[in-house]
């Protein structure tokens, strides 16, 4: 049976459950984007972390330009501006620290395996 637009009742049942679903994305993303707005003003702070001791700390958020750290007895360098941290450049074999690119969000991590060195990111509570 046809109705007047010349669709099928499956083509109607078909659009609206198409429609639907288009809607609670929407609407998800949505919220989604609201939770993340109460996160862009955070604090962010960096540990870079050699054999399990903290090598530096670095506050993110008040860094001005760019600030290369270079870890000698790794072969590493590290590269961190304001909001964000990355590993630059490494002497490990398969580069998956280098690849994790830039850290920008809380409990981001880089972990070179080889190097037993990793950089993570954390919020700093000003409460």
């Amino acid at each position: 049976m046809r109705t007047r637009l010349g669709l099928a009742k499956g083509d109607v049942f078909l659009v609206a459950v198409i429609g639907i679903i288009i809607g609670i994305l929407l609407l998800w993303g949505g919220v989604a984007v609201e939770g993340k707005q109460g996160d862009s003003g955070a604090d962010l702070c960096a540990y870079v972390v050699v054999d399990g001791k903290i090598k530096k700390v670095i506050e993110l958020s008040e860094l001005q330009g760019t600030q290369n750290i270079k870890l000698d007895d790794v072969n590493m360098t590290i590269q961190a501006k304001q909001g964000k941290i990355r590993v630059k450049s490494s002497d490990c074999p398969d580069k998956i620290c280098v690849q994790a690119g830039w850290l920008t969000e809380p409990e981001d991590i880089a972990i070179c395996m080889p190097n037993k060195t990793f950089v993570a990111v954390k919020e700093i509570n000003n409460e």
